[in-house]
C-alpha cells in the first residue's frame, strides 16, 4: 500500500510540472497572428506616349509651324489621349510653361534642358536650348527618383557626344506606383540628327542604361532617335531591348516625322525616327499605334505622337500583416 501511495504521488507531481512546463511555453511563444490575405491584383497597365512636339520658333517657319495654332491642338491631343506618362521633346521654356499651365492639375512633371542642365524653373526662351520633359499622372504615381545624363564620353558634364552637332540628354523618372505597390523607370531622350558615331554610341549608352535599370524595375525609354530600322544604330539600341512595334499584336507601324506634308505620309512603308522601348522582360506589350491623323484638320507638330499600352509582367503577390 505504501509503494502505491508513493507512486501515486510521484505520478501527480510529474503531471504537475508537465502542466506547468506546458504553460510556460505557451507563454512563452504565443500563436502567431493571423495572416490578412490579400487578393492577388491584376498587373498593373499603363498607356505611355512618345511626342515631338516640334519646337516654338518666334518666327514660324511656314503657316502650319505657328505655335500659337498647334498649342491648343497638342493639349487636345494629350487629353484626350489620356496617358499615364507621357515623354516629350523639343520643349522651349514657354512651351513648358504652357503645358504646366495646362496639364499641372493632373500631371506632375520633370523638364530639363540639354545645353546647362537646369530643370523646370527659370529658363528663358531659346538661349537655353531644347528640353525634354516628362509627364506623369499625379494620382497614379509619385516621383520618388529624377536624374539626367549627357549622351557623351562624359556624361555628367555639359558637353556634345562625338561628332553631335547638339548636346543631346537622357532624362529619367523613377515612379511608384501608389495603387499597385510598384516601380518603374521611364525615360526620355532626343537623339543628334547629324553625327553618326554619336548616334550609334548614345544608342549603346541608353540601351546599357535601360537594360540596367530593368535588372531592378521595369524601363521604359522613348524619345525621337532619328533614325529608322535600317540604321546601324537601330541594332545596337535593339540587342538589349524591345521595340514595342515590333511585338505589339496588330501593330502598324508608320511614319512619325512628317514635316507637315500629309501627302508625305506613306502609312504603308514610311519609317519611323519615334520609338518606345522597353526592358527585356518587364512587360507585355498589349498595343501599339502611330497617332498619324490631323487634330482638328490642323497638324499639330512636324511630327505624329506614338503611344502604347504596357502590362507589368507580375501580380502581387500575397501578404503576411501582423494584427493587434
Amino acid at each position: 500500500m505504501r509503494k502505491l501511495t508513493i507512486l501515486v504521488v510521484l505520478l501527480l507531481l510529474t503531471l504537475s510540472v508537465s502542466i506547468g512546463i506546458v504553460a510556460v511555453i505557451n507563454e512563452l511563444t504565443p500563436e502567431e497572428p493571423p495572416i490578412k490575405l490579400y487578393p492577388v491584383k491584376e498587373p498593373a497597365e499603363y498607356k505611355v506616349m512618345s511626342y515631338n512636339i516640334r519646337l516654338y520658333l518666334p518666327i514660324p517657319d511656314s503657316p502650319e509651324d505657328d505655335w500659337s495654332i498647334r498649342a491648343p491642338l497638342i493639349i487636345k491631343q494629350i487629353k484626350e489621349e489620356s496617358p499615364d506618362i507621357l515623354g516629350l521633346q523639343e520643349v522651349i521654356s514657354v512651351q513648358r510653361d504652357y503645358f504646366i499651365e495646362e496639364l499641372s492639375d493632373t500631371y506632375g512633371y520633370y523638364f530639363v534642358g540639354r545645353e546647362d542642365g537646369q530643370s523646370s524653373e527659370g529658363l528663358n526662351g531659346l538661349a537655353n536650348g531644347e528640353m525634354l520633359g516628362i509627364l506623369y499622372k499625379k494620382d497614379v504615381f509619385e516621383a520618388v527618383e529624377t536624374e539626367f545624363i549627357w549622351l557623351s564620353e562624359t556624361p555628367n558634364e555639359s558637353s556634345f557626344g562625338w561628332d553631335a552637332a547638339c548636346k543631346r540628354i537622357c532624362i529619367t523618372a523613377k515612379l511608384y506606383d501608389k495603387e499597385n505597390d510598384n516601380y518603374i523607370y521611364f525615360n526620355c531622350t532626343h537623339l543628334d540628327n547629324k553625327g553618326l558615331v554619336a548616334s550609334q554610341n548614345s544608342s549603346e549608352m541608353i540601351a546599357n542604361r535601360i537594360s540596367t535599370q530593368g535588372q531592378t524595375y521595369p524601363s521604359i525609354v522613348v524619345g525621337d532617335f532619328n533614325y529608322s530600322y535600317t540604321s546601324p544604330a537601330y541594332e545596337i539600341v535593339t540587342e538589349k531591348l524591345v521595340d514595342v512595334a515590333k511585338v505589339a499584336p496588330d501593330a502598324q507601324t508608320t511614319r512619325t516625322y512628317h514635316n507637315y506634308n500629309y501627302d508625305y505620309v506613306d502609312v504603308i512603308s514610311g519609317l519611323p525616327i519615334d520609338y518606345i522601348f522597353i526592358n527585356e522582360g518587364g512587360f507585355d506589350v498589349l498595343s501599339y499605334e502611330v497617332l498619324n491623323h490631323l487634330v482638328d484638320d490642323e497638324f499639330a507638330s512636324d511630327h505624329f505622337a506614338i503611344k502604347a499600352q504596357l502590362r507589368m509582367k507580375r501580380k502581387l503577390a500575397f501578404k503576411k500583416e501582423l494584427t493587434n
